[in-house]
């Protein structure tokens, strides 16, 4: 009978150095993929967040310009006028569904800020008329609630569609876009308000409608307010 011997021969030292630096550059091709994965996850996820938080502002400055209401004051001259006055970094006016989630009629003002980093932000002011009644365009305002809205904008301005004047309205004119509007010398309220704002290198335009009020209302009130 012959007998057959076996030699058990281990791994040698090259051998053994040559998988450890295949499993050393798999693990380190594996960690930079992952890495590259989370990296890229935490940009979408904050490019996500952002466009949420852009949305939600762009929510809530819909219901400050869609709130807005033709509410009637007395002017220096004692004539009945509108209370509403835009520019292109801010305007003010009257607003039936304020911020606040308070019951009745606020006073909301609109501001476009610049910051420390030159970059702009959307500030909200509201201060509810729940004790003292408006009267006048004079009258001063305490804003009690505040709130920051799209901040880290390269650029933001306020425009405005409408009528050049009350006499335009009633005769159909044609209605433009103003990059002011005065409802105290128009006696008329915007149509709607356009905001531009430029984020991350792109420009964006939001076009908000804005409560009408029937042409002799003025009239009306002139007499009887």
């Amino acid at each position: 009978m012959v007998r057959t011997s076996f030699r058990y021969r281990g791994f040698s030292l090259v051998e053994l150095l040559v998988a450890m630096a295949i499993l050393a550059m798999t693990i380190m091709i594996a960690t930079m993929g992952y890495s590259y994965f989370v990296q890229r996850w935490q940009k979408d996820a904050n490019a996500f967040d952002a466009h949420v938080d852009t949305l939600q502002a762009l929510k809530r400055v819909q219901m400050a310009v869609t709130g807005l209401y033709p509410y009637i004051v007395r002017d220096q001259e004692q004539n009945a006028t509108l209370y509403f006055e835009g520019s292109e970094d801010s305007f003010i006016g009257v607003s039936k569904s304020p911020f606040s989630g308070r019951q009745g009629l606020a006073v909301v003002r609109l501001s476009i800020v610049q910051s420390s980093d030159l970059s702009y932000s959307l500030q909200y002011e509201e201060a509810v008329l729940k004790n003292d009644l408006l009267l006048t365009l004079e009258q001063r305002h305490a804003f009690t609630f505040q709130q920051t809205l799209l901040s880290g904008a390269s650029d933001m301005v306020f425009e405005y569609y409408g009528y050049e004047n009350l006499g335009q309205k009633t005769a159909s004119a044609a209605r433009q876009w103003w990059t002011s509007f005065n409802g105290s010398n128009r006696n008329v309220m915007p149509s709607a308000i356009r905001l531009q704002y430029v984020k991350e290198g792109q420009q964006q335009a939001v076009v908000f409608s804005v409560s009408q009020l029937n042409s002799r209302a003025l009239g009306w009130f002139s007499n009887d307010f």
